[in-house]
C-alpha cells in the first residue's frame, strides 16, 4: 500500500470516528431534551404531592413557570387568550424554552467532551475559565431580568397605559414573548464582558478597540439594547449601566493578559504606538517602504 493510500485510509477512518462521536453525542443532547420536554409537559406538578393526586386536578409542570410569570405582574395585567389556538402554542413554546433551559447542563457537557481531545492544556484552562464565566453572568443577567427588569418594566408600562386611558389587558402569548424577551435579553446581554475577554486572550482583538472607541461601541452597545428589550427606559438603561461598569472592569483585567502574553512573548510592553505618517500635500496615509505618495503621486521627501 503506497504512503498516498494509507494517509487516504487514516483520514477515512479519523473522518468516520469523529462522525460516529458526533452522532453519539447528539442522540444524548436529543434523549436529555426529550426527557426535559416530558417532564415539563407531561410530568404533574401533583406527584410531589401524592395528596394532591386525589383532587383531580391536573397541573403540568410548565403550569408552575406560568404561574411564576404571571406573578411578576403582581395582578396589575389581565391575561387573555388572543386565540383559540394560542393557550396550546403557548404551551408547547414553554416547554420547550424550559427544556432548552434544564438540558443546557448535557448540551455544554456533551460540546466539551467532543472537542475535549483536540484541545491542549493551556486551551482547556482557558475554556474553563471561560465556561464557568459565561455561565455565571448568563445566570445572573437571567435572574436580575426575571427579578428586577421585569416587574419594574410592567409597573413602568401599566403606569403609562392607564396616563393615556388604556385598559391593561394584553394575550397570554404577547405577555409570556415579553417577558422571555426581556430574561433572554438580559441574559445574554450581560455576557458580553467575558467574550470581550475571551477575544483578548485569543489575540482576536485588543483592549485598546474598547478603550479608544469607546464612544462607538457604547452607541452600538446601546442600539442592540433598544433592539433587543421592549421598553425604552427601565430596560435600556437597566441593562446598558451595568454592561459599561462590567466592560470597563474587563478592560482593565484585558489589559493584564495583554501584559502577561507580551512578557511571555519577549515584546515591548506597553506596546509602541504605530507612527503614521501623512502625505504634507493630500494628507493620504503614506506608505514608509515608498518614495512617493500613492495618493497625488508626489515625493514625500
Amino acid at each position: 500500500m503506497s504512503e498516498t493510500e494509507q494517509g487516504r485510509k487514516f483520514w477515512a477512518t479519523t473522518l468516520r470516528e469523529h462522525l460516529s462521536e458526533l452522532k453519539y453525542r447528539v442522540k444524548i443532547i436529543g434523549i436529555a431534551m426529550i426527557g426535559s420536554l416530558i417532564f415539563w409537559l407531561l410530568i404533574p406538578s401533583e406527584a410531589f404531592d401524592p395528596s394532591a393526586l386525589f383532587t383531580g386536578l391536573y397541573r403540568p409542570m410548565i403550569k408552575l413557570v406560568f404561574e411564576q410569570a404571571d406573578a411578576l405582574a403582581a395582578g396589575k395585567i389581565t391575561l387573555i387568550s388572543g386565540t383559540l389556538t394560542a393557550p396550546l402554542e403557548v404551551y408547547f413554546l414553554g416547554g420547550i424554552v424550559m427544556s432548552l433551559i434544564t438540558s443546557s447542563p448535557v448540551i455544554g457537557y456533551e460540546i466539551y467532551k467532543f472537542i475535549d481531545p483536540a484541545l491542549y492544556p493551556h486551551e482547556k484552562k482557558m475554556l474553563y475559565r471561560f465556561t464557568f464565566g459565561f455561565f455565571g453572568l448568563f445566570t445572573v443577567g437571567a435572574a436580575i431580568g426575571w427579578f428586577i427588569l421585569t416587574p419594574a418594566i410592567i409597573r413602568f408600562l401599566v403606569f403609562f397605559a392607564t396616563i393615556v386611558g388604556f385598559a391593561p389587558i394584553i394575550s397570554g402569548a404577547d405577555y409570556l414573548t415579553l417577558v422571555l424577551t426581556i430574561v433572554a435579553a438580559s441574559a445574554i446581554a450581560f455576557t458580553t464582558p467575558v467574550v470581550f475577554l475571551l477575544l483578548v486572550s485569543l489575540g482576536i482583538i485588543s483592549t485598546t478597540a474598547l478603550t479608544k472607541n469607546r464612544l462607538i461601541v457604547y452607541l452600538a452597545l446601546y442600539v442592540t439594547i433598544a433592539a433587543l428589550t421592549p421598553e425604552p427606559v427601565v430596560g435600556h438603561f437597566g441593562m446598558f449601566f451595568p454592561i459599561v461598569a462590567m466592560l470597563e472592569i474587563s478592560a482593565v483585567i484585558g489589559r493584564r493578559i495583554e501584559k502577561n502574553r507580551a512578557l511571555r512573548e519577549g515584546k515591548p510592553w506597553p506596546p509602541p504606538e504605530q507612527v503614521i505618517e501623512k502625505c504634507k500635500y493630500c494628507k493620504a496615509e503614506l506608505d514608509l517602504t515608498k518614495s512617493f505618495c500613492p495618493n497625488c503621486g508626489r515625493s514625500r521627501v
